[in-house]
């Protein structure tokens, strides 16, 4: 959510053009009522648009995590890795 709340609503919607219905409804699950619905009109009147575009946006995205990583707000779970609580 942290990543999330750090990218403009017309990145995430490019962004999400084109992507597997799972990770549109992880994302879309991981949003507040009221920015769910602006990605969604925003997606759906952006309409067709060039997948270099969807990749730039996708790109925009990493680059968030990326800062987010390096500053030391985002440690992602290792593949496999046990978590507790």
């Amino acid at each position: 959510q942290k990543i999330l709340a750090s990218i403009d609503t017309r990145t995430l919607s490019v962004a999400l053009k084109a992507c597997p219905s799972s990770v549109f409804e992880n994302v879309m699950n991981n949003l507040s009522a009221r920015v769910r619905e602006m990605v969604t009109d925003e997606k759906e009147l952006l309409g067709a648009m060039p997948m270099n575009e969807v990749l730039v946006a996708r790109s925009e995205i990493m680059s968030a995590v990326r800062a987010l990583m390096d500053s030391g707000e985002f440690s992602p779970a290792r593949a496999g890795e046990q978590l507790v609580d």
